[in-house]
């Protein structure tokens, strides 16, 4: 959400606010890694709507005190990562082979496809078969309505779920963070198909 208020305002007290909660929610669970991408996406597709050139936006202060701030707070929440560096490499270690089938993993969760498992799975007991197939429309639908707040907002979405389908080990859980965008864009969809029923004129 503050990626997102960044991405609208340039504001940098927002590149910094998310760098702050990145880096905390990276502490909290190592999967919060994914956020790092958040604040170079919002300042890339800002730099576009004011018609500047994206690349050369990459190197500006607000990105790097974003990455500083994330950096920052991550240390602060898991300070262990410096002062004991190789435990913390050793645990890292330890949770990546836990998610691939040929390392430890857990015994009754291990499989391949994991896309397919969550989609008819953990998805759709949680969502219901019909939500969720129009919640997957509404996602193609803001992804071919093209503007650049589409792409924001459905970024996470997208992303997130390709890296949860590359484990090999099946936790329904993962898939809680994409139950309200998936609402969401069911909810543009539905908003859509009814605004333009209701302008015909019969």
């Amino acid at each position: 959400l503050l990626a997102y208020f960044a991405f609208e305002t340039g504001s940098l007290k927002c590149f910094v606010l998310s760098g702050i909660v990145g880096g905390l929610s990276s502490s909290t669970k190592y999967q919060g890694f994914e956020a790092l991408l958040w604040g170079p996406l919002a300042l890339f597709l800002f730099s576009i709507k004011q018609k500047k050139n994206p690349f050369t936006g990459l190197f500006d202060h607000r990105i790097l005190l974003y990455f500083f701030c994330f950096a920052l707070f991550f240390t602060l929440g898991s300070p262990f990562w410096i002062l004991d560096f190789k435990q913390f490499q050793n645990d890292f270690l330890s949770t990546w082979c836990w998610y691939k089938t040929t390392g430890m993993g857990q015994l009754g969760y291990e499989g391949s496809w994991s896309w397919i498992y969550y989609l008819t799975g953990p998805l759709n007991y949680g969502l219901g078969t019909p939500l969720l197939m129009v919640g997957i429309l509404g996602i193609f639908y803001l992804l071919f309505r093209f503007c650049l707040k589409n792409v924001f907002v459905i970024a996470f979405p997208i992303i997130y779920f390709g890296i949860a389908g590359f484990s090999k080990i099946h936790s329904s859980r993962y898939m809680i963070p994409l139950i309200p965008f998936l609402c969401l864009s069911a909810a543009v969809l539905f908003h859509s198909i009814f605004s333009r029923i209701k302008n015909l004129k019969i």
